[in-house]
């Protein structure tokens, strides 16, 4: 896989700059993500990053796993998260996960994915 920007120190300056709420507040995200996800306990984060909002998912009793194109944010997110949390370096060009899941969302324009229980799929912009 072919290695972007975000070296460690770009990632490390992004978690700070992300926790000193340069966005919105992530446990609001995720209050918010609860809301729409509704009985949907089995979740995909998009871009997980250094898995912030994974982090106040997780606390909320959901079963999440992520992806991220870049290595540096997911170290930052596997000590965060540790063992709670299933994450993969993948490129969502190319993405083969071994899992599916009732949703899957994203923090960058809060939107996600969802198969109803009659099989129907279709995606939700909040």
């Amino acid at each position: 896989m072919d290695e972007n920007k975000f070296t460690e120190s770009i990632s490390e300056w992004y978690d700070r700059i992300i926790q000193a709420g340069y966005y919105e507040n992530n446990t609001k995200i995720a209050d918010t993500l609860s809301n729409i996800l509704e009985h949907r306990r089995k979740i995909l984060e998009i871009g997980i990053g250094t898995g912030l909002i994974a982090e106040q998912l997780i606390a909320k009793g959901y079963d999440v796993s992520g992806f991220d194109f870049t290595k540096a944010m997911l170290d930052i997110a596997r000590k965060r998260l540790g063992k709670n949390a299933k994450l993969y370096q993948q490129n969502i060009l190319e993405l083969d996960l071994p899992e599916t899941y009732e949703a899957a969302f994203s923090q960058g324009g809060l939107w996600y994915a969802t198969r109803e229980k009659d099989g129907r799929f279709f995606w939700k912009v909040q």
